[in-house]
Formats: C-alpha cells, structure tokens, sequence
C-alpha cells in the first residue's frame, strides 16, 4: 500500500499530460536494451567509469530500487575504493604527462588503459598504449630514469592482466598467466 498511492498520483499526472497512451503497461521499446546499446556514451557523457543495467528482479536490488517503473529508471551513482598509482611516459617532448590513476580490485588492463587515455587526447588508438612495471617494485622508481632505454629495469605487463588491490596495505599486484606480481607505486606508460 505504501508504494500504491505515489504510483498512482504518477500515473494520474501522466494520463493528465499523454493521455491513455500513459496506462500501457509496456512501453514501445525496450528501455534497459537502449540504455546497454548507449552505455558507453552515457558513461562519456556522465564523466563516470560505467554504466551498469540493472533489473528490479536482480538479488542486489533495494526496496528503494524497486520503486522505479517503465519509462522513470531508478540511477544511481557510486564508488570504488582503490589505491593511486603514478603512471609516467619517460619520453621526452611529446607532450605524454605523469598521470594519478585510481586502480580498484578486479580491474582488467584494458580498463586501466581506458582511464589513462580519457584525458589524453595524444593517444589516439587503445593498443598502442604500453604498460610496464619495474622488475624491483620497491626501489624501481628511486633510480634515475634510462633516457635512451626507457624500459630498461622494467618488465612489459601482459593485456590479459587483471589487478589485485590490497587497500589496507595500499599495494597493487598484477595477475596473469605468469603469477602474481607487486607492480608498486609507478608505472610507465609508452606508445607505440
């Protein structure tokens, strides 16, 4: 009962605005199938990580959640925790800067090289970035730069790595088909 009445008022203001065509009980396209096939504007447009769709129906759903109905979706916005990471490009006069990104548990490298190319117009295609971590994650980044070897002292991070995020002690791993490994503190990034 305590959902029946503001459906109702919605629904009256609505019939006062369309008509009947208000009491459908479908509307003449399928929301959730146009929100999935925009997400990706949607998330570029709302400055956001993702947009992910969700039905009432989903075990995760609140009450709150629930109150949404066709035509009038339920949004929400969130966080997720995550440790910084650095990320440097060592080439000299092309305009590539040292970059903060935020990396949370479960993120692919795909993910992580979208981030760092959102704000970087000079990286035009995704799979000519490069991502490398030092071979010692603790002193790696204390030593002075290679100018001609950039990736000298650093191992390239595979693409199908996913990173591991350990909040409390604030350390990032990458695992992948190898093993899992300390990335440290700062990574660099290349194009290619």
């Amino acid at each position: 009962m305590k959902r029946v009445m503001p459906f109702v008022q919605a629904t009256r203001e609505k019939v006062e605005q369309k008509g009947v065509k208000a009491l459908a009980l479908k509307l003449d396209f399928d929301e959730a199938q146009v929100l999935r096939n925009n997400s990706i504007y949607l998330a570029n447009t709302l400055d956001v990580e993702e947009v992910v769709i969700k039905y009432t129906d989903d075990k995760e759903a609140t009450e709150k959640m629930k109150e949404c109905c066709p035509g009038a979706p339920f949004v929400l916005f969130s966080t997720r925790s995550g440790v910084k990471v650095e990320f440097v490009n060592p080439v000299s006069y092309n305009g590539l800067f040292s970059k903060w990104i935020i990396i949370s548990d479960g993120d692919d490298y795909a993910k992580v090289a979208q981030r760092l190319i959102k704000d970087n117009k000079a990286i035009k295609k995704p799979e000519s970035l490069q991502l490398w971590r030092f071979v010692d994650p603790v002193l790696g980044d204390c030593k002075l730069p290679y100018f001609n070897d950039p990736t000298k002292d650093k191992v390239l991070m595979p693409p199908d790595s996913i990173f591991k995020v350990d909040l409390d002690k604030k350390k990032v791993q990458i695992v992948s088909g190898s093993g899992t490994v300390d990335i440290g503190s700062q990574v660099t990034y290349l194009v290619v």
